[in-house]
């Protein structure tokens, strides 16, 4: 008998199974706990990008930060910011975390100094969003944000990572 535990999101996935990679139900059983696995690492990495959130909404949530005049990033940015990340799909890599000087909180995505898309959160319902797609090919505009990440974001976000449809 094989035993396999997982843990993800504060709870135990625990498997007992004889003969685990013996015919078809091995495959089936080793197919559910590579799932389960890789939930639990996406959600490892997303609590580590929440706390990066924490992290740059605390120490930036002062006016002038920078010392040039920067705007202090706000509590609705972050909140905004945060339920953006508990939306993103799980197939989608992990930004990093940036304090912008406007006031707002930027996720960046960056394969190269060609090829990048950022979207910001000042905290009133409207992501703001930039991409670099190759030289010579740019975007950039604004959406409204409520519950669910606006379709143009995760088109232009399809657009430098490959993601599932």
């Amino acid at each position: 008998m094989t035993l396999a535990v997982a843990y993800a999101e504060n709870i135990y996935y625990t498997h007992r199974s004889p003969g685990v990679g013996e015919g078809e139900n091995g495959i089936n059983i080793h197919q559910i706990l590579n799932d389960v696995f890789s939930y639990g690492r996406q959600s490892g990495l997303r609590e580590l990008t929440r706390q990066a959130l924490l992290e740059i909404y605390r120490d930036y949530s002062k006016e002038n930060w920078d010392g040039e005049g920067a705007i202090a990033i706000g509590e609705d940015a972050y909140l905004e910011a945060r339920e953006f990340i508990r939306l993103l799909p799980t197939t989608l890599p992990l930004p990093e975390v940036l304090p912008e000087p406007t006031g707002e909180i930027a996720f960046e995505w960056y394969k190269s100094k060609t090829h990048l898309f950022v979207v910001s959160f000042r905290g009133r319902g409207i992501i703001t969003y930039a991409g670099m797609f190759g030289e010579g090919t740019t975007i950039h505009g604004t959406e409204r944000f409520e519950d669910f990440i606006p379709k143009m974001v995760i088109e232009n976000m399809r657009r430098l990572l490959p993601l599932p449809d």
